[in-house]
């Protein structure tokens, strides 16, 4: 296999799908009040058990536009998007991709056919190019391993608000 190149996440700037991106957030407010079971100068101890998921995840976003680019690509754009989407890392919105293990993994037997893929997903705008070989942003209106409102806390656009009581 392939060595993967060094990646010094420092050289990569921003990525260029953020310029554009607004995230639909909803605002809460909560009315509840706390009784606090134990206040010690100025601080409280709150005992919460609470469990997670260990298993990492990447979200898929729902839209019509997602929906149709995802209906136009080809077989080996599908297996590479979803190829994508299965090593995007907690809070990066760019991935790493190694054609050779790619190819092996997803059967995919023509380097031509992993280059038209990457060619596809980019002329539909689910990745693009860096100026490292193998390193590509992703767009996070398409897909995101994270937290997208603590990542872009700049591209958001609240579109409702709720309050709880």
């Amino acid at each position: 296999m392939n060595k993967l190149e060094v990646i010094d996440e420092s050289t990569l700037s921003v990525n260029p799908f953020t310029y554009s991106l607004r995230i639909k957030v909803s605002r809460g407010t909560s009315l509840s009040k706390f009784k606090l079971p134990e206040v010690v100068e100025d601080s409280f101890v709150v005992n919460d058990v609470f469990y997670y998921d260990r298993q990492g995840s990447t979200k898929l976003y729902h839209s019509r536009d997602n929906e149709a680019v995802i209906s136009m690509l080809s077989p080996t754009s599908l297996r590479l998007f979803y190829f994508i989407a299965n090593r995007m890392v907690k809070g990066r919105d760019w991935v790493q991709v190694n054609k050779e293990y790619f190819m092996s993994k997803y059967g995919v037997k023509s380097v031509n056919s992993f280059k038209d893929a990457l060619k596809e997903l980019q002329r539909y705008l689910v990745i693009v190019s860096t100026h490292y070989d193998t390193v590509y942003w992703v767009n996070p209106s398409f897909m995101f391993n994270g937290d997208r409102v603590k990542k872009y806390p700049d591209n958001l656009q609240v579109v409702s608000e709720i309050i709880t009581e």
